[in-house]
């Protein structure tokens, strides 16, 4: 179970999560700092905004197509990358507003210590195996018609050679 905790409850939502627990086979808490990613993702994208807007004043400024058309192609180019810039942004906001939280975990059967228990699970398990045998049995009907047939066919032929 993949679960999403605002940052600030996680450590409140682990201990009311980890009190029905009697045991654990691992216990693991990671911490990812973005912190760095953050502030670089963020003055890059400043630098590509402040170079999309200095293109856009040399594009009022050109004085020929093929001006206007490369000046395009560079700021088309600026914008993709901006763009890419303020999704890995979000991605990162996001990151920092919610922990993600990984749970593994399955419950133990009780062991059946009695006789009467023992002999009832054995019951179940040999009604289970019969109707698994019943079924694959079944399963083989076409089979079965084609050892019929294959058995008619044979008779057939020995009665004709008589």
């Amino acid at each position: 179970m993949t679960l999403r905790i605002p940052a600030d409850r996680f450590d409140a939502f682990l201990a009311d999560f980890e009190k029905g627990v009697v045991r654990f086979d691992s216990k693991s808490v990671t911490a990812t700092d973005v912190t760095e990613e953050f502030i670089d993702v963020s003055q890059r994208l400043k630098v590509k905004k402040a170079t999309e807007e200095r293109y856009i004043a040399l594009l009022a400024k050109a004085a020929s197509v093929r001006d206007v058309l490369e000046t395009e192609k560079y700021i088309a180019e600026v914008r993709a990358e901006i763009e890419s810039l303020e999704g890995r942004l979000k991605y990162l906001r996001n990151r920092i507003g919610l922990s993600t939280l990984t749970i593994t975990f399955y419950q133990l059967k009780p062991e059946m210590q009695g006789f009467a228990s023992r002999f009832g699970l054995a019951f179940s398990e040999g009604w289970n195996n019969f109707l698994t045998f019943l079924l694959g049995a079944i399963s083989l009907w076409p089979f079965l018609f084609a050892g019929v047939a294959i058995v008619a066919g044979i008779r057939f032929v020995w009665k004709l050679r008589k």
